[in-house]
C-alpha cells in the first residue's frame, strides 16, 4: 500500500459551488481514468452533480483508512437555481494491486448533502511492450507515415515518440522530405514499481535527387518588384526542376498583382527506386499601403493645435508625419505646432511589409493672423538665435527696448516640458548668451524669453 502522506499532498483544491436552501445538490456520478487501473497508472477522478448557481468554492480533503479513501468535496454559500458542474480532481496514486473503496462526500456549509461511492480494483501491473527494434530506408519523395507502424512485434500503443533531437513528435508522424534521418525513440515512462522501457526505428534516406526544403514568401498585394521564388527553398535545391501552381505548370517567377497567393511546388527529378521529390514554396500578400490624396492648408504661423490627417483624405491610419525639415511630427491623428515646424510639404508615410512606402503631401504656408506668443511684443525689440539650425553651441541675442533685469531664457521640448532654464541679467539694452546643446538629441525645440513686459518664442533646431 502507497504511503497515505503520498495521497494527502492534495489536501488543498478549488471546490465548485453550493447552497443549503435547495434540496437537489448532490454528487451524481463519479468517472475516472484509466478504465483499467493498474499498479502503474496514477488515477484521475472526475465528479459530476449539480449545485446553486450562488456560492462560493472552498476545498476539498482525503482521509483513507486501509483500502477505503473518503474524499470530502466542500463548498459554502447559497442562493441561485441549480446548475450542473463538471470537476477533475487531481491524479491519485497509483496504488498497490487490490480492491478499493472511494467514498465522495459533497460537503454543503459544513453538512454532508449527498454521497457517492465507488469500489475500484487495481490489478497488477501490466509492463508495456515498445516493440522492437528495426531500420528503415525511406525515399524523400514517400508519403508521410506513422513511426509506429514500423516497429517490430507488438508494440503497446500509447508511447511517446522522440525525433533524434529528443524532441515530442505530435502523432508518431514521420514526413519524408521533413523529417530528419537518425534514430526516432518509443517510450514508456513510469512510475515506480512500473519500468521504463523504449524501442527505437532507424530512419535512413535512400539516394535521391533533393527539391530543397519548404520555403514561405510575403508579398506586397499592389506594385512590387517580381519575385524568384527559387531563392525561397532551403537547402540545395537540385536544378532542373519544375514549378507547379494547383498542378499547372508555373515559372519561378511570381509577379505581384498578376499571379496569386498560395502554394507553388517546386518538383525534381527523382533517382530510381524513389519517385519526384517535391518542395513547396508558400506565397501569401500584404494589402498595398494608401497614404491617401494630397491636400493645401494655409494657417495662422502661431497655431499649436492643427489636425493634419483632417486635412488629407482616404489614408490608412497607420502612417507616420515628417516636417519639411525632415523631422518626425508623429503617428496618425498627431496635432501639429506651427511654432515646431518651419512651412511647406509635410510628408505623411505609410508602410507595409514587403511593399514599397505610399506617401501623401500636405502643403502647409504659414500666414500671420494675430499677436501671439511667437510674435515680438512688451520690451524685446529683437530675439535671435544663432547660428539655427545648431550643433553643439548656440548663441542668444536679445535686444531690448530699455534695460531689464527680469529676463529669462528657457528652451523647452516639442512635448512642452522645460528642459534649461536661466535667469539674464544685463546693464543694458543688449544680452548675448551662450548655450551649450550638444547633449540635447536632433529635433525641434522651441527657446523662450520672458520679462514682466512680454516675451518672445522663436524655433530652435538641432541637427
Amino acid at each position: 500500500m502507497n504511503d497515505p502522506a503520498m495521497i494527502l499532498r492534495y489536501a488543498t483544491v478549488l471546490c465548485l459551488l453550493g447552497s443549503p436552501w435547495l434540496q437537489a445538490q448532490n454528487i451524481s456520478s463519479v468517472s475516472y481514468t484509466p478504465s483499467n487501473v493498474t499498479e502503474c497508472d496514477p488515477v484521475t477522478f472526475t465528479i459530476h452533480g449539480h449545485l446553486p448557481m450562488q456560492a462560493n468554492a472552498d476545498s476539498f480533503n482525503i482521509h483513507n483508512a486501509g483500502n477505503t479513501y473518503t474524499i470530502r468535496f466542500c463548498a459554502s454559500g447559497s442562493g441561485g437555481p441549480l446548475i450542473s458542474f463538471t470537476q477533475p480532481l487531481p491524479a491519485l496514486g497509483p496504488f498497490a494491486p487490490g480492491p478499493y473503496t472511494f467514498i465522495f462526500n459533497l460537503v454543503l456549509n459544513g453538512t454532508i448533502v449527498s454521497t457517492n461511492s465507488d469500489p475500484i480494483t487495481v490489478g497488477p501491473m501490466v509492463q508495456p511492450d515498445p516493440g522492437t527494434e528495426i531500420d528503415y530506408t525511406v525515399c524523400s519523395s514517400d508519403a508521410p507515415f506513422t513511426l509506429f507502424s514500423h516497429l517490430g512485434g507488438t508494440p503497446t500503443p500509447g508511447g511517446v515518440w522522440r525525433d533524434p533531437s529528443n524532441a515530442v513528435i505530435a502523432n508518431g508522424m514521420f514526413v519524408p522530405g521533413v523529417s530528419p534521418e537518425g534514430y526516432y525513440t518509443y517510450n514508456f515512462t513510469e512510475l515506480a514499481p512500473c519500468v521504463s522501457v523504449q524501442s527505437q526505428v532507424g530512419i535512413s534516406y535512400a539516394p535521391n535527387n533533393s527539391p530543397g526544403t519548404n520555403g514561405s514568401v510575403q508579398i506586397c498585394a499592389g506594385p512590387a518588384a517580381p519575385v524568384d521564388l527559387f531563392t525561397h527553398l532551403g537547402g540545395t535545391p537540385y536544378t532542373p526542376g519544375v514549378w507547379t501552381k494547383n498542378g499547372v505548370a508555373h515559372t519561378n517567377i511570381y509577379i505581384p498583382g498578376t499571379d496569386t497567393p498560395g502554394a507553388y511546388v517546386y518538383t525534381v527529378p527523382g533517382i530510381a527506386p524513389c519517385g519526384d521529390p517535391h518542395a513547396t514554396v508558400t506565397v501569401t500578400s500584404h494589402a498595398a499601403p494608401h497614404a491617401g490624396t494630397n491636400g493645401t492648408l494655409t494657417v495662422c504661423h502661431n497655431d499649436t493645435n492643427i489636425l493634419l490627417n483632417a486635412h488629407i483624405s482616404g489614408e490608412d491610419t497607420t502612417g507616420h508625419w515628417w516636417d519639411p525639415d525632415g523631422f518626425s511630427v508623429g503617428f496618425f491623428g498627431v496635432h501639429m505646432n506651427a511654432l515646431l515646424h518651419s512651412p511647406g510639404n509635410f510628408i505623411y508615410v505609410v508602410s507595409a511589409p514587403t511593399c514599397y512606402n505610399d506617401t501623401a503631401i500636405l502643403s502647409i504656408v504659414y500666414s500671420p493672423c494675430n499677436i501671439g506668443v511667437a510674435e515680438i511684443n512688451g520690451n524685446v525689440s529683437r530675439f535671435e538665435l544663432m547660428p539655427n539650425p545648431a550643433h553643439d553651441q548656440v548663441t542668444v541675442e536679445i535686444e531690448l527696448a530699455h534695460p531689464a533685469s527680469d529676463i529669462t531664457l528657457e528652451v523647452l521640448d516639442v512635448n512642452g516640458r522645460s528642459i534649461h532654464r536661466e535667469a539674464l541679467s544685463s546693464n543694458g539694452t543688449l544680452l548675448r548668451r551662450t548655450l551649450d546643446v550638444s547633449a540635447l538629441r536632433q529635433g525641434v525645440y522651441i527657446a523662450r524669453i520672458t520679462s514682466s513686459e512680454g516675451g518672445a518664442t522663436r524655433r530652435l533646431m538641432l541637427r
